[in-house]
């Protein structure tokens, strides 16, 4: 009895922490933004997927990443392109919180992962935050 009673309460702590589902209008922008983030950065058009993302990731990510491209090998990013991004599954966590489940492939690799999004101004927006950049050294002649 009492290992009943603890399955019905888990079921029903689960059901009432579940996150309300993305209306058809939410979904299709959150899938917009994935996708339109998702190919810019893909395909190494860094600044491009600055109107599908949060202020964060604006002001630290994509200016990070602009450094990077500009200081990386241009034979390896020429080889790695073109990426055909597919979005498999949007599902939202919480009322700000989404996320977008893609495929990406490229010359070089397939890669299957996912990507947060956050509700700001009244949009969906990705949000790609980096971890720790070491400093990088600046040429000295």
């Amino acid at each position: 009895m009492k290992r009943t009673l603890l399955a019905l309460a888990l079921l029903a702590l689960a059901a009432c922490s579940s996150a309300p589902r993305l209306d058809a209008a939410e979904e299709a922008e959150v899938r917009a933004a994935a996708l339109g983030y998702l190919d810019a950065m893909g395909n190494y058009r860094i600044s491009d997927a600055a109107p599908f993302a949060t202020r964060q990731t604006r002001d630290v990510t994509i200016p990070a990443m602009n450094y990077v491209l500009a200081h990386s090998d241009t034979a390896y990013v020429n080889s790695n392109r073109p990426a055909e991004i597919t979005i498999l599954s949007v599902r939202r966590v919480d009322d700000t919180t989404s996320r977008a489940f893609y495929h990406k492939h490229t010359p070089i690799k397939d890669v299957d992962d996912s990507v947060t999004l956050h509700l700001e101004d009244g949009h969906w927006l990705v949000d790609v935050r980096l971890g720790f950049l070491p400093t990088l050294p600046s040429s000295t002649k």
